[in-house]
Formats: C-alpha cells, sequence, structure tokens
C-alpha cells in the first residue's frame, strides 16, 4: 500500500496534467449545461425566445447570409417587425415541439430528406447568385424556346344576353329585334347596359383569353366569336353559348401568337435561370456520387410472365 507521500505525489502529478484540466473543464460545463437546460430549454410547456434564436431564425431563411449580418438585420428591424419576427420564430418553436411530442422527429427518414431539402436550397441559392445572363444570352433562348412564349388569343368586347330557358323560340325572336335596333340606333356599348337578361358572368370583357371565355361561355362560342368581323359600330350575332344567344359588339380580337422578347423579358430570365440551375445541380450531383463507392445489395425481382 502506498504511503500518504507517494499518493499526494500522485495526485499533485494529475493536477498539473493538462489533460485533466480539459476533463474538469468538460464536466464543468456539461453541469452548467444541465442545470440550465433543466431551467429553460429542457421544459417542453416553456418557450424562452433569445437574440441568437431570431438570429438563426433569420440564418435559416438566407444561408448565405453570415451570422454578423443577420444579428445586424435583428437590431435594424422595426418594434413591429420584430414582433412579426418572434411571433414567427414562436409559431415554428411550438410546430418543432409538437413534432417532436408525436414521435415525428424519429423519423430517419424525414430527417434524410430534411437534409437533401436544405443542401439544395444552399445551392440553389448560390448558383443562382452565380447566374448573370447578359441581354444576348437572353434573346438566344427567347427564340431557341419561342413556343414556350405562346400569347393565347384575346378579345376585347361587350355583349346582351338572351336567357333561352324553356322559351328558345322567344329567345332567337328577342335577339334579332335588338339587333335591328341596336344597329339602327348606333347604340354604343355603355348604352346597351340595360338590354337582354341577367348573364352569370360579366357583361364586359377586355383581353380575355380563349381560355377564359371557354370557361365562361363554351368552345362553340369562342369559335363564333374569332369569325366575327372587329367593328366597334356593329353589333353582330346572335352567337350561342351554353346558356343562350348573345348580340356581341367586338372592338378587338388578338390572334395566337409568340411574344416578342421584349413583352416577356423577365419570364425568359426566370426560365433560363432556372434551367441553368437545373442543369449545374444535376453536373454537382454527378460529380458528388463519382467520390462514393456504391454497392446495391437488393434482391433482383423477377417478372412474372402471363
Amino acid at each position: 500500500m502506498r504511503s500518504w507521500d507517494d499518493q499526494r505525489r500522485i495526485l499533485v502529478a494529475m493536477y498539473r496534467e493538462p489533460l485533466v484540466h480539459c476533463l474538469f473543464a468538460g464536466m464543468l460545463l456539461y453541469g452548467l449545461f444541465e442545470l440550465t437546460s433543466q431551467r429553460g430549454d429542457w421544459n417542453p410547456h416553456r418557450i424562452v425566445v433569445t437574440e441568437s434564436a431570431l438570429v438563426a431564425h433569420i440564418l435559416s431563411g438566407n444561408p448565405r447570409m453570415s451570422a454578423g449580418q443577420a444579428a445586424d438585420q435583428l437590431r435594424k428591424l422595426s418594434r413591429t417587425e420584430k414582433d412579426a419576427l418572434v411571433e414567427a420564430w414562436i409559431r415554428e418553436e411550438v410546430l418543432v415541439r409538437e413534432a417532436r411530442r408525436l414521435g415525428l422527429d424519429m423519423s430517419d427518414y424525414a430527417e434524410r430528406r430534411r437534409l437533401v431539402g436544405r443542401l439544395k436550397y444552399v445551392q440553389e441559392g448560390f448558383l443562382r447568385d452565380s447566374i448573370q445572363p447578359d441581354e444576348e444570352t437572353l434573346r438566344r433562348w427567347h427564340r431557341d424556346h419561342r413556343q414556350n412564349y405562346m400569347l393565347p388569343a384575346a378579345a376585347t368586347f361587350t355583349h346582351v344576353f338572351f336567357d333561352v330557358g324553356e322559351f328558345s323560340g322567344s329567345a332567337f325572336a328577342r335577339a334579332d329585334g335588338a339587333l335591328a335596333a341596336l344597329n339602327g340606333q348606333r347604340v354604343g356599348y355603355s348604352a346597351a347596359t340595360g338590354l337582354g337578361d341577367r348573364f352569370l358572368y360579366h357583361r364586359n370583357y377586355v383581353r380575355a383569353e380563349a381560355q377564359t371565355l371557354a370557361s365562361h361561355f363554351g368552345g362553340a362560342f369562342v369559335k363564333g366569336l374569332s369569325e366575327l368581323e372587329v367593328n366597334a359600330e356593329r353589333w353582330q350575332g346572335p352567337l350561342r353559348s351554353k346558356f343562350g344567344l348573345h348580340l356581341v359588339l367586338l372592338t378587338a380580337f388578338e390572334e395566337e401568337r409568340i411574344a416578342e422578347f421584349d413583352e416577356v423579358r423577365a419570364r425568359v430570365e426566370r426560365d433560363f435561370v432556372a434551367a441553368e440551375i437545373d442543369q449545374n445541380q444535376r453536373r454537382l450531383y454527378v460529380e458528388a456520387r463519382q467520390r462514393y463507392d456504391v454497392d446495391v445489395e437488393v434482391v433482383a425481382v423477377r417478372g412474372t410472365q402471363g
């Protein structure tokens, strides 16, 4: 058995050992963490909103921002904006705790999907910042993908509706009489508002696209409308719809066409950037996959023969 002097020398040597200092400090920090956790976050029924939590919340919306930038943004928020941010963080925290309470955080697959989603989000952010197409690149994209920028046919007109109902013969007679009166008295669209029957949708249509008109009147009406002459002074018809008869004052009709570059420049740029991001993400995946040796241990399933 060692003497007291021997034990004292061992204790002094251990006290001077840096590894022991690190171990002691670690135990102290762990104890403090456990103590504060029991008072704060570890209480499932108490939520503490801290500045660091709000900074992390800001960073989650823009992972390319530094922590310092996020903290600076937090300080610059107005009272209303900060209150909204706090409420958003509380809402998220409540939902996270509810998900944990239901055991949803125990799903390894859900965690995998979350990580994949975060990676794609970060990749897309960096790629989007790096893609700065010039004017000629966008014009070339527009030329190569012209069919994607087709503008549908559109019409501007007003109409007087006659409900067919059970009296189809009466409706036709009323429409023919009204047509003669409208053209004979050169009635404009504003003066015709009190004529005819109440229509389910609108009386006036401005640059209404064919799809909208088909949903309101039916395909037969749209086809008949496209065959009318554009004339702001002459009522035409009657055209048949799925509801009844219509006298039409057609003031403009635009045929289906491919949009000029300047009309859809913003959309062209969005489409180009989206395509570039998709292509680069595919390339990054191929490069990443080459860093792994993949063994597929799946039993092949034989197809059944009929």
